[in-house]
């Protein structure tokens, strides 16, 4: 705000301009640099800001915002960047030609400098600044008549430029009333001027149409110097600052808590004896995943690490129980506002645990493994095993690849974060069916079953089919497939149903209060009568993976 203060009373019709000078065209940490009624903003070298001080005439014309060159009858003479030497535009201006549309385009020295990305939505474009968690913070706002930039990358712009931001504004109001009716007397045009504005104002009668009885113009300057205290490195912006987490219990039952930053951990072992301060593992509550599950465009979780796009934290993930490990020096090296959100989730260690075996091989042993104990890590492991082995004996796949908008479907899939969730159980098991049931390879499959096969020709029969694909569904298909290969009546078909049928119940169809008798039924098989929703899908998984072992030695029979 500026400190001379104008009172907008005094300047009838332009009451909302007077009000913008005072703000310094500034509302809510958003500074406007071009709104096309009445204002255009430019930066100026501080030696050319005294002169443009002393009147109230725009320094630089957006339609003036573009390189121009003299142009002479029989020669062209020097070429400039900018019209005024000296005045630079930060908000240039295109303007409409044929069919295309007018263009409104930030300074690109601005975009690279903050390293901006771009963002097309219904409005215009916004700018966003990525920041080390790879979030992003919208600093421009572009729409087809107007530029808005949060004041404090400007401010922290020019005091890197050494140059002032010049807003120029000018505007015709109109009233439909006379001013003897408004209680006004007419003013005739006159400069104000201070060490912060200049701005010349009439008030008059008459105006543009008939039916205007009055009406002020106002044109003028505001301008914001460049102030090296405005300099806070936003361009690359790093919270040092290290979170404490909790590590263990003192003999008062008191958590106890110490830093993640290892140039303060002490250079001491351990109460053990065991391990260095680095290396002291932290536990937390399963939870603590949510956030980057359900955003698997941005996350991806695997077993024994995580990467997002601007870092990356290895844990222990191969746990049967409802715990998420890590280790102390690695917190650390995880930007600041992921610190905070990893330490809402920090418990106390249960009595007794420690880390899996897989992961002390991996991190303490440097021992190769497998993953051994989560399901949702043995699954992905154990179908992967088992639609290579297929691939390498059959020559095709069992289970098609998901399409790319699917991938999510297996990359985040997990066992629950919640012991009972609809949201999250539906989801999963959405996910489920569609890695297996619907990824199915039908055409391979229908192609390779033995179709002279007496116990197919029954199965057929009883499907009312003459060929297997004519059948219904892919299980139906799969089911003739396993019976040509002399499997009949398998767990894997009854399984897939089941699943088929959980997924009809509970995600595509509404939820019943009053389940029938079917589903009750349905729900006893996977023993949500009993159980969580979590210890369900964990079973669901189990299951499977016993059932892709079981394809596995089918493909190693081939």
């Amino acid at each position: 705000m500026i400190n001379d203060t104008i009172d907008p009373i005094k300047y009838p019709l332009c009451k909302d301009i007077i009000e913008r000078i005072n703000n310094q065209f500034i509302n809510n940490g958003w500074i406007t640099l071009y709104d096309e009624t009445y204002a255009y903003a430019v930066l100026i070298n501080n030696d050319k800001l005294e002169k443009t001080r002393s009147y109230d005439g725009w320094e630089l014309n957006m339609n003036y915002s573009h390189p121009t060159v003299n142009e002479f009858e029989d020669s062209v003479g020097s070429y400039y960047q900018y019209y005024e030497e000296g005045v630079v535009p930060i908000v240039t201006i295109q303007s409409k030609k044929s069919t295309y549309n007018k263009r409104i385009r930030l300074s690109d020295e601005f975009i690279l400098f903050y390293d901006l990305r771009d963002v097309q939505n219904n409005d215009g474009i916004e700018y966003f600044i990525i920041d080390e968690c790879g979030d992003g913070e919208c600093v421009a706002k572009i729409t087809p008549n107007q530029v808005v930039v949060q004041v404090k990358y400007i401010k922290e712009f020019i005091a890197i430029k050494e140059m002032s931001l010049l807003i120029q504004f000018e505007t015709l109001k109109y009233s439909e009333k006379a001013l003897n009716d408004n209680g006004y007397t007419r003013q005739n045009y006159q400069v104000y001027n201070t060490d912060e504005y200049v701005f010349g104002y009439s008030l008059m009668d008459g105006g543009g149409l008939t039916t205007n009885k009055s009406s002020a113009f106002i044109r003028g300057k505001v301008w914001i110097m460049p102030d090296k205290k405005n300099i806070k490195r936003l361009w690359n912006y790093q919270d040092n600052r290290k979170e404490n987490f909790i590590i263990g219990v003192d003999e008062n039952g008191d958590n106890i808590e110490i830093t993640c930053d290892e140039n303060q951990l002490p250079n001491l072992f351990t109460r053990k004896g065991e391990e260095p301060y680095t290396l002291t593992l932290v536990f937390f509550k399963k939870e603590v995943l949510s956030k980057y599950y359900d955003n698997p465009e941005k996350y991806s979780i695997y077993e024994g690490y995580m990467c997002a796009p601007e870092w990356w934290l290895r844990f222990d993930n191969d746990r049967a129980d409802n715990y998420i490990v890590a280790v102390l020096v690695d917190l650390g090296k995880i930007p600041y506002k992921e610190q905070q959100h990893w330490k809402h989730y920090n418990v106390v260690a249960p009595s007794n645990a420690s880390i899996s075996e897989t992961t002390k091989k991996r991190w303490f042993l440097g021992e190769p493994c497998d993953t051994s104990n989560a399901p949702d890590h043995l699954f992905k492991f154990q179908l992967k095993k088992t639609n290579d082995l297929w691939k390498s004996n059959f020559g095709w796949e069992l289970f098609k690849p998901l399409a790319e908008k699917d991938q999510h479907h297996l990359e985040s899939l997990h066992t629950m974060i919640e012991r009972d969730n609809d949201k999250e159980f539906d989801g999963l098991i959405q996910s489920i069916t569609k890695i297996i049931i619907d990824s199915l390879n039908e055409k391979e499959i229908t192609n390779t079953t033995d179709s002279s096969n007496n116990n197919v020709i029954s199965f057929l029969k009883s499907k009312d089919c003459s060929v297997p694909k004519d059948l219904k569904g892919g299980i139906a298909k799969f089911e003739a497939f396993l019976i040509s290969l002399g499997q009949s009546n398998c767990d894997i078909i009854a399984l897939f149903k089941d699943i088929q049928e959980l997924r009809s119940t509970t995600v595509a169809h509404r939820k019943s209060s009053s389940p029938d008798k079917k589903q009750q039924e349905l729900f006893a098989r996977f023993e949500l009568d009993k159980f969580s929703q979590q210890n369900a899908f964990n079973k669901i998984l189990l299951r499977l993976i016993d059932n892709l072992k079981f394809l596995q030695y089918i493909a190693e029979k081939k």
